[in-house]
């Protein structure tokens, strides 16, 4: 009996955490919108640096975003890697999803905010412009797996355990 109310206090917890993590998850693809406008308004400025990184930005949060979406906790900032997670769970090829771009956003993560890790004098219109772009493609991308996260096996309602 003890064993039976442990069980079932567990899977609640379990089924609380994913339901938090799906609710979550649309706050982070509201963010992920929010950088791209503001990454528009540093390109607009002619702030090419940080206009890639929020770049970087709205692919990381959008792509944690469907993460969420599926109950899975995302870690770390590599918007590849987390590209990559999304194509296992959600069972997608890899050559049906932006690697390239995920790939090139990478790069917008540490060298436009640290004065060592590059200069931002290697960002021009056409650098903060290709980030644009690829920013966008990330997140059209999510927006569409995003949707369909719901309906995965993985997002199957818990069972009541009693």
């Amino acid at each position: 009996m003890e064993g039976d109310r442990r069980k079932k206090s567990v899977c609640s917890i379990i089924a609380v955490g994913e339901v938090w993590m799906k609710q979550d998850s649309e706050r982070w693809l509201a963010q992920s919108t929010d950088d791209l406008t503001t990454a528009e308004v540093l390109f607009g400025a002619g702030r090419y640096g940080p206009c890639a990184f929020f770049c970087q930005q709205v692919a990381e949060k959008a792509l944690k975003a469907v993460l969420y979406r599926t109950g899975t906790r995302p870690w770390g900032h590599n918007v590849s890697s987390l590209l990559d997670q999304i194509c296992v769970i959600l069972q997608i090829e890899s050559d049906q999803s932006p690697q390239r771009e995920a790939m090139s956003l990478d790069e917008h993560y540490i060298r436009p905010r640290y004065p060592d890790a590059g200069d931002d004098a290697d960002y021009d219109i056409a650098s903060a412009n290709r980030a644009l772009s690829d920013a966008q493609t990330v997140l059209a991308f999510a927006r569409k797996v995003f949707a369909d996260a719901g309906n995965t096996p993985d997002n199957r309602p818990t069972p009541d355990m009693g």
